[in-house]
């Protein structure tokens, strides 16, 4: 058998290169590499969007859950807002009536008045007209229209009742009988002597009411 010898080569240089196959069987990949560097940020980013959606989703929740419970609120505190205003409007006190005091100032007041428009209105329809019978019917006549108004602006819700309602009835017969004179009804008129037979009896409820 013969052996083969291989001469050695006088270039140390082509000694020492190595294989090309075996070269490239050891290199890195570095287009591995690159992937693996870049596949973990991925993961990371896709972690935090879906925490940052489950965190906007339980606001959501969150916010319908509590716009609805003020809905709810509000539909019930109608009803009970009406039931207690009700209750507060029926429950309102009445307002008190006039004291003692405000009552019997607000007599003293109808009295005076009274004491004062009467005498001028029976003084007036009985004075002698003497020479000038036309001015003395004419005082007598705004005597009793302007008695009404006087008497009328002096009663009050204080007045007591029974010398208010005699006053009242007094004031507007005096008024109708100076209305009815202005329109030249005499006292032979049934309806204008009435009234004025209405006087002495009205003077005298008044009279005793004011004691």
């Amino acid at each position: 058998m013969l052996w083969a010898v291989t001469e050695p080569t006088n270039n140390p240089e082509e000694e020492l290169a190595p294989d090309d196959e075996t070269v490239e069987a050891s290199a890195p990949e570095p287009t591995r590499r690159g992937r693996n560097r870049h596949s973990a940020p991925e993961d990371r980013n896709s972690t935090g969007g879906h925490r940052l959606e489950s965190v906007l989703t339980a606001l959501a929740i969150v916010i319908a859950l509590a716009a609805l419970g003020v809905g709810l609120w509000v539909l019930l505190r109608g009803p009970l807002d009406t039931a207690s205003s009700s209750s507060k409007t029926t429950t309102t006190a009445a307002p008190a009536g006039p004291n003692p005091q405000q009552v019997a100032e607000a007599k003293k007041t109808a009295c005076d008045a009274y004491n004062l428009v009467g005498p001028a209105v029976t003084g007036r329809s009985n004075a002698n007209p003497g020479s000038e019978p036309e001015a003395a019917g004419a005082n007598a006549r705004i005597t009793l229209v302007a008695g009404h108004d006087y008497l009328m602006a002096r009663l009050g819700p204080a007045t007591p009742a029974p010398l208010a309602d005699a006053i009242r009835k007094y004031a507007e017969n005096i008024e109708e009988t100076g209305m009815a004179s202005l329109a030249g009804v005499g006292t032979d008129d049934p309806a204008q002597g009435a009234r004025i037979q209405e006087w002495p009896a009205l003077n005298t409820q008044i009279t005793d009411l004011c004691k």
